[in-house]
């Protein structure tokens, strides 16, 4: 059976009010760690190349922020190596966000 279109919409209601609310569940150390792992995905890229992505993730302010950055990490990952190494890395990063990547 099909979702009904109220009950997704009602779901993507629920996650843009609880937007605000990472930062109240993740402790900061934690944050500051996740971040850091981040960054570390991207150590044998050019940092050139990376600087913006590499700001955008030390200036993430939540795991929501840092969720949304999977993408920019899998991208530039690919570009210099492939997808599967893309692949593998936003993988390890995933576990940081508990089911979430399952959804």
């Amino acid at each position: 059976m099909l979702p009904s279109p109220v009950s997704g919409w009602q779901r993507l209601l629920g996650w843009i009010i609880s937007a605000g609310t990472d930062e109240g569940r993740v402790p900061i150390g934690r944050l500051a760690a996740v971040r850091a792992e981040f960054v570390t995905m991207l150590d044998d890229l050019d940092p050139g190349r990376t600087a913006l992505l590499r700001q955008r993730i030390s200036k993430a302010a939540s795991m929501r922020d840092l969720w949304h950055l999977r993408s920019d990490v899998y991208a530039a990952v690919s570009l210099r190596h492939s997808q599967t190494e893309a692949e593998r890395r936003v993988s390890s990063l995933n576990r940081h966000f508990g089911g979430r990547h399952n959804r």
